[in-house]
């Protein structure tokens, strides 16, 4: 059983990786729209110190007023944006093009950070005496195909 102090600052939230806010499809966008926003304002109600969603490609506009308009209503809470490393093979731009220009849009945001990861997923935790950030680096788990 989590302490109140270690649950606001040991979990993140993940958001849904099918959510798809970029799609043409405006029906599709709009629940995904709805369904982020539900998610997002769950952890704030959950008092979670970060949220973790996952880059998909280079273009994240809708994204990014999105999780602006949220952090602009919220609490202290952190969205960690989640890339990957390498870049992917159907991709044509550098993940870090789309971490930059997601954060660019977003008016850099402090409480908008970078997770990398692809090999290895990094999570941020606080130590208790001084709220002094330390990284714990775990392989990533692979998936069954």
């Amino acid at each position: 059983m989590l302490s109140c102090g270690e649950w606001s600052s040991l979990v993140v939230g993940v958001i849904s990786r099918h959510l798809n806010v970029e799609s043409r499809n405006e029906i599709i966008r709009r629940s995904s729209e709805e369904a982020l926003n539900r998610e997002l304002n769950f952890a704030s109600h959950l008092g979670l110190p970060a949220v973790m969603i996952e880059l998909k490609g280079p273009n994240n506009a809708n994204l990014s007023i999105l999780l602006y308009c949220f952090m602009l209503k919220a609490t202290a809470a952190q969205i960690w944006i989640r890339v990957p490393i390498n870049k992917p093979k159907r991709s044509e731009t550098d993940p870090w093009e789309w971490w930059n220009t997601l954060r660019g849009t977003s008016n850099t945001e402090k409480r908008l950070n970078l997770a990398l990861g692809t090999v290895l997923l990094f999570i941020w935790h606080n130590i208790a005496k001084g709220n002094i950030p330390y990284l714990i680096i775990q392989p990533e788990k692979k998936s069954r195909k």
